[in-house]
């Protein structure tokens, strides 16, 4: 192969290699890009979710104007049951178990201190052995006034 020959091959190939760039420039098809793809951190929503979203969030601010305003407790209902216990008292009987079973027939609430007022009051080395009659009718004060005496 003499030069001239070498020269018109490599223009050939060069030819050739333009051809199938500009081909693919012009006539091949960019990949389809999906409709329903969207860029990252974009969210669709339905406008039926929306409203639903808006109803509850009026909803919760509806609560929170009642609870501000305190009618929420004007429409609780009262407390209309009695309860009523025969609390058994043995010796060494800690004002803790006394509490516990106090709570647990619902004779005072759960964010009453029945320990915190009989050791504040000095009730708890006076309370007596027996059983005693309450209700939840009763204070916290009347309740430790009936076990001392």
């Amino acid at each position: 192969m003499n030069k001239q020959t070498t020269r018109a091959f490599s223009a050939g190939i060069m030819f050739t290699a333009a051809i199938i760039f500009i081909y693919g420039l012009y006539f091949n098809e960019a990949p389809s890009q999906n409709e329903d793809a969207l860029p990252s951190g974009i969210i669709i929503i339905k406008e039926s979710e929306i409203k639903a979203k808006e109803n509850e969030i009026s909803d919760l601010k509806k609560q929170l104007d009642r609870y501000k305003t305190g009618t929420e407790k004007e429409n609780a209902p009262t407390q209309t049951d009695k309860y009523q216990l025969t609390l058994s008292i043995k010796a060494g009987t800690p004002p803790q178990d006394i509490e516990e079973k106090l709570k647990d027939v619902n004779i005072i609430s759960e964010d009453e201190d029945f320990v915190q007022f009989v050791v504040d009051n000095g009730y708890a080395d006076k309370i007596q052995i027996g059983e005693f009659l309450v209700n939840s009718e009763m204070s916290v004060e009347e309740i430790a006034n009936t076990i001392i005496k």
